[in-house]
């Protein structure tokens, strides 16, 4: 397993001028993590030079991050969602990664999770086929929040039946809990599909701004001091033979430099057990 960090995680700095995508990348760098994921829309840099600076850096782009609203119904709409994955796909390949995860959209008001499920894998079905082309394997991650297409196991696999076998899971640790899952519950149905991970982590707090569907609520913190159990997460993916990339992200209010520092440095003392 290969530990990395998304540069999602210092999207506040990057969005305040505070630092640059290209900071990020030699912080990561600096850090000696393996590789990194990219996001379209942060960082304003063109593709072919991100790329660059990763691989000046020493890292690679493990996998692109972008948004496309699959799940709506109108044809304008789904039209133009089908553009952004096709751009996106380019973007990828621009940026010297072999995955994308695409961000599907929320559930409309007055559809149902089953039908949106439908729209979004058949059309992650005939866009794999174009990706696979190109060189690069789609995937999707569970979403969190209650008008999520894709909160569980179950609603990933449902997708990636639709979808057909070009379509992949990001394994996200902790947005399972927005579904009523625990990671060390949803890992076992979905080792075999996984091709990614983010490592994040929560804390209960009962003004949080995610719930559980019993109403537990909970809010962003930072990997190591939250309630995700990573030894036993970490040691089952590595029991399964998953050989991927592990990327960090970092939601909360911590400076973005130093909750890097310590979350990796968490994660590496983890790995290195193991």
């Amino acid at each position: 397993m290969q530990l990395g960090a998304m540069i999602y995680s210092f999207a506040p700095a990057i969005r305040s001028g505070e630092m640059t995508q290209r900071q990020a990348i030699e912080l990561c760098a600096e850090l000696d993590l393996a590789c990194v994921d990219t996001m379209a829309g942060l960082g304003g840099d063109p593709w072919p030079e991100v790329r660059r600076m990763v691989e000046d850096a020493g890292l690679f782009v493990a996998c692109h991050i972008a948004f496309a609203p699959l799940s709506s119904g109108g044809p304008a709409e789904r039209r133009q969602a089908f553009d952004t994955v096709r751009t996106a796909i380019a973007d990828t390949v621009a940026v010297g990664a072999d995955k994308l995860m695409v961000v599907t959209g929320h559930i409309p008001e007055g559809d149902s999770r089953e039908a949106v499920q439908k729209r979004i894998g058949k059309a992650l079905g005939e866009l794999g086929l174009e990706a696979r082309d190109a060189g690069v394997r789609l995937c999707i991650e569970d979403f969190p929040g209650i008008t999520s297409p894709h909160q569980t196991s179950a609603h990933l696999l449902r997708l990636c039946e639709i979808a057909g076998p070009d379509l992949g899971v990001c394994f996200d640790t902790g947005n399972f809990y927005s579904g009523g899952e625990t990671p060390q519950e949803a890992w076992p149905a979905l080792a075999e599909k996984t091709i990614h991970a983010h490592l994040k982590d929560w804390i209960w707090d009962d003004d949080g701004r995610l719930c559980t569907p019993d109403g537990r609520r909970f809010r962003p913190e930072l990997v190591g001091r939250g309630i995700i159990d990573y030894p036993t997460v970490l040691g089952q993916m590595k029991t399964s033979g998953y050989e991927g990339a592990l990327s960090f992200e970092y939601e909360g209010g911590l400076d973005r430099r130093a909750a890097v520092r310590e979350g990796i440095a968490y994660l590496r003392r983890l790995l290195d057990c193991l």
